[in-house]
């Protein structure tokens, strides 16, 4: 890391020069996995490959295309990311100390997110093309609101049916810890069904936690790392944003404005195909003759909402700090749980400024520990 910039004594100088280093090779293949999607995509739209496709498989039942065609599309997916995926979530995870799966376990893992990924491509696309089907000229908002649901009811299965998949999970019996927690959530007014220790050891070394779940099936889940090798009050201050989190209702805010952008998109998506692709409106499996242009226009408009997203979330995220510190009642502990968090996880605390535009959902932690800080 350059002398001429200015740290926070808590933030280790060289893991800072290390953050830099790991964080551009991370964005590099990230960006590499981009254009690659987006250069196939365009070559199969040119192409019509769609049409060629929808051809091949006409003789087959219209339900089986359905799953046939989502399934080509998920595992299409995988494959053009693996090569990518192995060096940046395999090896670059490897060399700088994070992965601890074998190889083996990584790719066991990737074959569950596949399936995982099969299963979701298969109700969504069937989803798009039973609503255009039904609706006509105003499937594009049924569309959004169908997928805000799905949303919903995924999140609400997540921690129940997906993530045992991947971790083993127990109560966290340090009644220590847990009456702090508690005593956290009490004073922001969030209720949760338990605290639940994840063994993310196994596999990784970085450290984390989170709110899950919703309803009766809301909890928090602490990665074994954090617990292991924080203070008390220094996961209390992690916890304490979360809470932020879901009594400012950011968690809502951003699934509302998900599908607001949602609508938008397939509205633009709609106008597309209104004007090129009349075969689209006929729904069912007739949508599957343009699903390369739909996913190639909806792919490019996601990066720009992407862009508005991360704006609105660092927003949100500056809102959480403030009110974690009104439940802790500690800047001390929040800023050296923040340098902690930077030190172990190779977080790059002060990034260029089109970094954080173009790819950050948080504020760097420079910026984290000096507007706490400020506060009175």
């Amino acid at each position: 890391m350059p002398e001429k910039i200015e740290i926070h004594p808590l933030l280790d100088r060289e893991k800072q020069r290390r953050a830099k280093e790991y964080n551009r090779r991370k964005r590099f293949w990230s960006v590499i996995t981009s254009i690659t999607e987006l250069v196939i995509l365009v070559i199969l739209v040119m192409y019509g490959a769609g049409n060629r496709v929808y051809n091949y498989l006409a003789g087959l039942p219209p339900l089986f295309q359905f799953l046939l065609w989502a399934t080509i599309l998920a595992v299409g997916a995988e494959l053009l990311s693996l090569i990518p995926g192995i060096e940046s979530e395999y090896m670059l995870e490897k060399k700088y100390g994070f992965m601890k799966q074998s190889f083996t376990g990584w790719l066991t893992d990737l074959l569950k997110s596949t399936l995982i990924g099969i299963v979701i491509a298969w109700i969504v696309l069937l989803l798009l093309g039973w609503v255009v089907k039904l609706t006509g000229p105003w499937w594009w908002l049924v569309f959004a609101g169908a997928l805000f649901f799905l949303e919903g009811i995924l999140a609400m299965i997540f921690p129940v049916v997906i993530l045992p998949l991947f971790h083993k999970y127990e109560p966290i019996g340090d009644e220590n810890l847990t009456g702090k927690l508690k005593e956290i959530l009490e004073r922001a007014g969030i209720r949760v069904i338990g605290f639940y220790r994840e063994d993310s050891s196994r596999k990784t070394g970085h450290d984390n936690a989170f709110f899950t779940g919703f309803g009766k099936t809301r909890r928090i889940v602490l990665y074994d790392n954090l617990i292991d090798n924080y203070t008390v009050d220094e996961i209390a201050a992690v916890i304490a944003h979360e809470a932020a989190h879901r009594k400012k209702n950011h968690i809502i805010k951003l699934l509302l404005l998900n599908l607001i952008l949602t609508a938008v998109i397939s509205f633009v998506v709609h106008l597309v195909m209104l004007k090129s692709y009349h075969s689209f409106f006929e729904g069912g499996v007739h949508i599957l003759k343009n699903i390369f242009p739909f996913i190639l226009v909806f792919s490019l408009m996601m990066f720009i909402a992407g862009i508005l997203t991360n704006a609105i979330s660092r927003i949100f995220e500056r809102e959480a700090d403030t009110y974690a510190l009104k439940y802790t009642g500690s800047k001390e502990a929040f800023i050296s749980m923040l340098a902690r968090l930077a030190n172990r996880n190779l977080s790059d605390a002060y990034p260029g400024k089109w970094i954080k535009v173009l790819f950050m959902s948080h504020p760097p932690i420079g910026e984290r520990i000096a507007y706490i800080e400020k506060q009175i």
